[in-house]
C-alpha cells in the first residue's frame, strides 16, 4: 500500500509506503513499518525520512495515527508470554516533526 501522506507534520505530503513482512518459520521476525519510496515507487528510497520511520527491527510493529492534527506514530512489539501466547503491546508513541524524531510517550512492562 502506498500513498502522500504528511507523515513527518511539516505540510508537504511524502510518498509513502507501508511494507509488511513475515517470517515464514511462525513467530520470530515480523515487521510492518513505513518507509518513504522513490518516485515511481518501484523502491523504498534511501533517505533521512525513511531513517526516521525506524529501523526494520524483528518484531517491531509501527503504525501511524492521527491526534489534533498531527501525526503520531506507535511501536508495538510482541511478547511472548510464558504461557507460550503472544501479546501485542504499546512500547513507545513517536512524534516526527520535519527531520527530528521525537518519542512523547515510553511505556515498561514487567512480568509478575
Amino acid at each position: 500500500m502506498a500513498g502522500y501522506f504528511d507523515i513527518n507534520n511539516d505540510g508537504t505530503p511524502e510518498n509513502i509506503g507501508w511494507i509488511k513482512a513475515y517470517s515464514g518459520a511462525g513467530s520470530g521476525c515480523d515487521i510492518e513499518r513505513f518507509v518513504q519510496l522513490d518516485p515511481e515507487r518501484t523502491s523504498i528510497a534511501n533517505t533521512k525520512l525513511t531513517a526516521l520511520l525506524g529501523e526494520a527491527v524483528c518484531s517491531d510493529y509501527h503504525r501511524a495515527f492521527r491526534y489534533k492534527g498531527k501525526t503520531y506514530l506507535e511501536n508495538r512489539r510482541i511478547k511472548r508470554l510464558p504461557s507460550y501466547a503472544y501479546v501485542d503491546l504499546l512500547k513507545q508513541v513517536i512524534a516526527l516533526e520535519g527531520d527530528s524524531r521525537r518519542v512523547v510517550c515510553e511505556y515498561a512492562y514487567k512480568d509478575k
